[in-house]
């Protein structure tokens, strides 16, 4: 008997939308390891930023076993071809067949994937890196089963936490302008559409405002999508997740978050996004709104 393929449970989409989240109580079910974006662990380690667990991630016994046991210590990771990965290779695989060629360059990201199933013991990894072409970089690997979970959420209620943010002068959210982030989300959310069907991953659409309102439902049927069993979602009672520690890169603060939370939907867009601001978002976005039944 072969072994089984590790499942990812890739989470894709744009900023703001309620990732990191989904991610955490995915990481709740028995048999599932939520790593966060791991796509970003370059530049977590090089920082030293701190694990979900609240450990640097140096010093995170988690990461530290992940890492010796897939590229030796995390030194000798490629931070070019890592970088590149982000950047450069990813638009290639919409050349059919480019893939193949390229596995090379990916070796690093399959070995910690493959270290950090085994290191959890789990059957399902789940990453919410993002990046529309991500999954079709995993897809090039015979031993792992990628499944595209398509997050989406309301352009405006993203536009209104970037907003929100950039006028708290947060990091990188200070130069993004409500034009260019109303194109981004229609061009990125119809990549990963597109990058699915290219790669011939499974595809599984979310929305965050279900995943808040009904969460044991929403993550009910994600399981079934990953044929996983749906009955282990004893962590949530109505919209009141109990979680656990998870060993996550990067992505937002609730990823720090253990003990009971409970589920609210975000929609402060609908007093704190200006007005012209909205009106640029709507008028943009207007069709595409439409096709995700916003």
């Amino acid at each position: 008997m072969g072994t089984a393929r590790i499942k990812v449970a890739f989470i894709a989409g744009t900023g703001k939308s309620g990732s990191t989240l989904l991610g955490k109580l995915l990481g709740q079910i028995d048999g599932f390891a939520d790593v966060g974006e791991l796509i970003n662990i370059d530049w977590q380690f090089e920082r030293d930023d701190k694990c979900g667990c609240g450990d640097r991630v140096r010093t995170c016994d988690y990461w530290t076993k992940a890492v010796a046991n897939s590229i030796g210590t995390i030194d000798r990771l490629d931070r070019t071809r890592w970088h590149r990965l982000k950047t450069r290779y990813l638009p290639v695989l919409l050349v059919p067949g480019a893939g193949r060629f390229l596995r090379q360059y990916f070796e690093q990201l399959h070995d910690l994937i493959v270290a950090s199933a085994q290191e959890a013991g789990a059957r399902v990894i789940v990453d919410s890196s993002k990046s529309a072409f991500y999954g079709a970089v995993l897809a090039q690997f015979p031993d792992i089963k990628v499944y595209t979970v398509h997050l989406l959420r309301d352009v405006r209620g993203s536009e209104g936490s970037m907003h929100r943010l950039k006028s708290e002068g947060s990091g990188k959210w200070v130069n993004r302008n409500t034009w260019w982030n109303s194109v981004r989300w229609m061009i990125v959310n119809l990549l990963t559409e597109f990058a699915a069907i290219l790669s011939h991953t499974h595809y599984i659409r979310v929305r965050y405002e279900d995943l808040v309102t009904d969460p044991t439902k929403t993550l009910a049927e994600i399981a079934k999508a990953l044929g996983e069993p749906q009955e282990q979602l004893n962590f949530m009672s109505g919209n009141t997740a109990q979680l656990g520690k998870t060993h996550t890169i990067a992505g937002s603060a609730v990823r720090f978050k253990q003990g009971s939370m409970a589920l609210v939907l975000d929609e402060r867009w609908k007093e704190s996004l200006p007005e012209e601001n909205r009106a640029v978002v709507e008028r943009l976005t207007r069709w595409f709104r439409r096709r995700y039944g916003y």
